[in-house]
């Protein structure tokens, strides 16, 4: 793979079929424009909301030469391609994939504030079943803002 430019820390998570064989399936569509350099342990969850099973959740490292919008772009394709339908906020799901943070090759965080996209992701924190995947490959990483904390301190 040529060399990066960003580096992201993406959450996967699944709740409809094969809910493994969906995650295996988006991180191999990811690899046609970047590459997975950690892959957390695999979380089984409740579901938020209305979903009708639970979920298995799971983080991964990623790097790529794709921009944040560019790398939003390409995951709503992949959801695509693997079933996703955009029915019902947090409803079952084949596959989501969130940007949850971003960041330069040089270790610079990323922040960004628009409409369709929000780096950090929104909710992260304050949710387990994407910290603790997280804490397992990217504890380190800073989360932008004032506070300035890493993943690991969360909690």
């Amino acid at each position: 793979m040529a060399a990066f430019t960003y580096e992201y820390l993406l959450a996967l998570g699944s709740n409809l079929g094969d809910r493994s064989q969906y995650l295996d399936a988006a991180i191999d569509a990811l690899a046609s424009s970047g590459q997975t350099i950690k892959e957390s342990s695999r979380l089984e969850t409740t579901p938020i909301g209305p979903g009708s099973r639970n979920y298995i959740n799971s983080c991964i490292t990623y790097q790529t030469q794709l921009d944040p919008e560019q790398l939003l772009r390409e995951i709503h394709k992949i959801e695509i391609r693997l079933g996703r339908k955009r029915s019902i906020r947090w409803g079952d799901r084949t596959c989501d994939i969130d940007i949850v943070l971003a960041r330069h090759k040089d270790g610079t965080a990323i922040a960004i504030n628009q409409p369709n996209l929000t780096i950090p992701h929104k909710e992260f924190s304050k949710r387990d079943f994407v910290i603790k995947p997280a804490q397992q490959i990217a504890g380190a990483w800073k989360i932008p803002g004032p506070s300035k904390l890493t993943i690991n301190q969360l909690n």
